[in-house]
């Protein structure tokens, strides 16, 4: 189970790996998200899914912003993202903006070990 979305699989059917695709390059934050879950979650391919997260955050979705935040903060496997404080803090406060209430709960645990 995904400690943090609670799913356990999630696997895109040919018609939506499409769609999805061609909406991530178009710039859709969700869709690129949903092709890191399809690999991560449906295919068990951390590897392969790692750039749409990436892509993702880059779009500004929450949940991305906060995975590649915890990614950078050492809290979540990497496989390639790299270990930077001050970014993984950013990429936080950012999810916390956008309304993402467990960066924002993060980010106040972070302040009471400072």
């Amino acid at each position: 189970m995904d400690p943090i979305t609670g799913a356990t699989r999630f696997l895109l059917d040919e018609t939506a790996l499409k769609a999805s695709e061609l909406a991530s390059e178009a710039g859709d934050g969700l869709a690129s998200y949903r092709l890191f879950e399809h690999h991560q979650k449906g295919l068990g391919d951390l590897v392969r899914g790692v750039p749409f997260l990436l892509r993702s955050a880059d779009q500004r979705h929450p949940l991305a912003l906060y995975q590649v935040g915890l990614m950078r903060l050492g809290q979540l496997p990497s496989q390639g993202v790299p270990r930077d404080e001050a970014r993984g803090r950013a990429d936080l406060r950012a999810a916390a903006d956008l309304g993402f209430e467990k960066a924002a709960a993060y980010l106040e645990k972070l302040a009471g070990r400072a």
